[in-house]
């Protein structure tokens, strides 16, 4: 079993047999939770001699006497350790054993059917202090209270599953969401045409009405708002068939398509920092088009790339000549590249303004200078 890496061959046998006897101890209180930042899933088992944390075949365990501090703090249990290992040390001269003091502080959120629950942070405190003094026993209050806030989620989730909550959740999600989704890529296209500059062209591709990021930011947008309608509305009942939902508590009698999908409307809107997150990443997904936008100005074509900051000029010097076409205007410079309007969105003035003050421009870039004496 591996323990600790990098431990004393002693120091890791000692720990091992001690995890050992806590896994194997016939009454040990199991329980799941997400344990540190980045949150890890890990198996936690409690026994008289110790705690053990447990992820996959990696193996932490304490005694209760190396457990210094067991606090609350905004529903996450504080495991406060400090305990003496060894580890090896390899230097060039061979290889020693070195005694340490390992002190760690590790944040533990109660997972109850896939699920953090906040609620179960100060009563496992309580059962964690009886058992750190030697005084826990499954008929003491502190297990009872454990014991009945958990079977107090299931209570709690009955009471509050109505049938209508996932109704108006749902509507106001596929409303906002459409709304959203056809009102983002006309926004985008209008702030890029408000953000040419006067005296300037900008020729750029319009976003179309259902343009999949404007789908997807529209929607990851409406489970904001979904979420935080149902809060606002229900208050702690949103919260608790929220959390109930996800953990697939809903009525047996409602079907299991039913309950599936009800399972994943509340994951998508009651966590408004996974859905902030995907409209964030789904509005800068926009990124490419506006960068594609092409300025011409006074002084010439300047063509903006994925980078930012970093731009191509084109001088009208280099442009070799300039055509009105039935649908637009093309310009084709010295290098064989060719900018015309067919096919894209003109801002900043009409296609006859645009062939004149081209050209006009390109005459005055190719004009003698006088040269004053």
């Amino acid at each position: 079993m591996a323990v600790l890496e990098g431990m004393a061959p002693a120091a890791a046998g000692a720990v091992d047999e001690l995890a050992r006897s806590i896994i194997e101890h016939p009454s040990a209180v199991r329980l799941d939770a997400l344990v540190g930042v980045p949150a890890k899933s890990m198996r936690i088992l409690l026994a008289p001699s110790g705690v053990v944390l447990r992820r996959g075949s990696q193996v932490s365990a304490y005694t209760w006497s190396e457990v210094r501090e067991v606090r609350v703090r905004r529903g996450t249990v504080l495991l406060k350790t400090e305990a003496a290992r060894e580890r090896i040390v390899r230097k060039k001269e061979g290889t020693t054993i070195q005694p340490y003091t390992e002190k760690r502080t590790r944040g533990i959120r109660v997972v109850v059917d896939g699920v953090t629950e906040s609620g179960i942070a100060a009563p496992l405190v309580r059962v964690l202090e009886e058992m750190r003094a030697g005084r826990f026993s499954y008929q003491g209050t502190s297990w009872i209270s454990y014991v009945n806030a958990i079977d107090a989620l299931h209570t709690d989730f009955d009471a509050h599953d109505d049938p209508s909550i996932p109704m108006t959740a749902t509507s106001i999600w596929l409303a906002v969401g459409l709304i959203a989704a056809l009102v983002i890529p006309v926004g985008v296209n209008a702030a890029t045409l408000r953000s040419v500059p006067a005296g300037s062209f900008a020729l750029w591709d319009p976003l179309g009405v259902l343009d999949p990021r404007g789908v997807i930011a529209g929607f990851a947008f409406s489970a904001m708002v979904a979420g935080f309608g149902l809060r606002l509305a229900l208050g702690r009942a949103a919260v608790i068939w929220g959390h109930g939902a996800s953990r697939g508590w809903a009525r047996p009698d409602s079907g299991r398509l039913k309950r599936l999908a009800v399972r994943q409307l509340e994951r998508m809107v009651m966590a408004p920092a996974s859905a902030a997150l995907i409209a964030l990443l789904a509005l800068l997904a926009f990124w490419p088009n506006v960068a594609a936008t092409v300025l011409v100005s006074p002084s010439g074509v300047r063509n903006t790339v994925l980078v930012p900051f970093v731009s191509v000029e084109e001088p009208w010097r280099a442009a070799v000549e300039i055509t009105r076409q039935a649908n637009g205007t093309a310009i084709r410079f010295a290098d064989g590249r060719i900018l015309s309007t067919v096919g894209h969105e003109l801002g900043g003035g009409t296609q006859q303004q645009f062939f004149d003050l081209t050209t006009a421009w390109r005459t005055a870039a190719l004009a003698p200078r006088a040269i004053s004496r």
